[in-house]
């Protein structure tokens, strides 16, 4: 609904739907059928086609979805980044402090040692 509303806003003025390949596997209702009333519900999945290949010309409303999935996948790599960015420096500090944790406990138990050696 926001995507159609932002196309609009665009200049476009009707989106109209196709029938695609993938909308059998995202329909809205999907495509069940019961086989006994005891049994369990079977999805029916058409399958791949051998080979796929663009049309040498596209239209306008596959450009659209090009341009849309295009602007989406960048922003969906822009956020990627940004966390892997964050995430890395976070993952080197929680490397050194758990090294540091692990040296003082042993230094400490070392000191503890000696000191229970040298008084009994």
């Amino acid at each position: 609904e926001m995507m159609m509303q932002q196309l609009q806003h665009a200049g476009v003025r009707e989106v109209k739907k196709e029938k695609g390949f993938f909308d059998g596997l995202f329909a809205s209702k999907p495509a069940q059928q019961a086989t006994d009333a005891g049994r369990a519900e079977t999805l029916q999945i058409t399958p791949l086609p051998p080979t796929l290949q663009l049309s040498p010309t596209l239209s306008p409303n596959a450009t659209i979805k090009i341009s849309v999935l295009r602007v989406l996948l960048q922003q969906y790599f822009a956020v990627v980044r940004k966390t892997l960015g964050d995430m890395v420096p976070k993952a080197i500090m929680l490397s050194l402090v758990n090294a540091i944790t692990e040296s003082v406990q042993r230094v400490a138990l070392l000191s503890i040692q000696q000191a229970g050696d040298a008084a009994g």
